[in-house]
């Protein structure tokens, strides 16, 4: 039985894709990811598509984290976000992420350096997003961490075990 902790995929779903192959996980194999599927990468969308299918073919051999990412774009997302929250996004490159899930192929800007003095200043765009339902659930159900019961260690991306 061989334990593998993936972390901080960010949107590169190629890199993962060659990462996964050469790991080669098996049905005695866990394989547990630390989060942040999102990211600057070219393809989140496509990333949690690959984990959401790695999960039905592993089934219970797949554990999911929540990271930076996930806890962030959940904010970005609301209705009413609030500035600073958006500015963090932008300096995450966050757009990228919006990106991957744009119902078309116009651009999002979330940070831009306006008559600001070329200082980032978040703004506001309306682009549809599609996001899946599947991706909704799969972050909803995202855990802080993981501790093993065959080997002592406990995983996490960000925030830390309570003990």
């Amino acid at each position: 039985m061989r334990r593998w902790i993936v972390a901080d995929v960010r949107g590169e779903l190629d890199l993962l894709k060659k990462l996964i192959d050469k790991l080669g996980p098996v049905e005695s194999d866990l394989l547990l990811f630390l989060g942040s599927y999102l990211g600057p990468g070219p393809d989140s969308k496509g990333v949690i598509d690959y984990v959401l299918d790695l999960q039905k073919r592993l089934p219970g051999k797949v554990l999911c984290l929540r990271g930076c990412y996930e806890y962030v774009f959940q904010f970005a997302l609301e209705e009413n976000a609030d500035w600073t929250t958006l500015e963090l996004w932008g300096r995450m490159n966050g757009q990228r992420v919006f990106n991957s899930y744009a119902a078309n192929d116009k651009s999002l800007i979330v940070m831009h350096t306006g008559n600001n003095g070329g200082v980032p200043k978040p703004m506001k765009v309306a682009v549809p997003l599609i996001i899946p339902e599947s991706h909704i659930r799969f972050m909803e159900n995202l855990s802080q961490w993981y501790e093993d019961d065959i080997f002592p260690y406990i995983g996490c991306h960000s925030g830390g075990h309570p003990d």
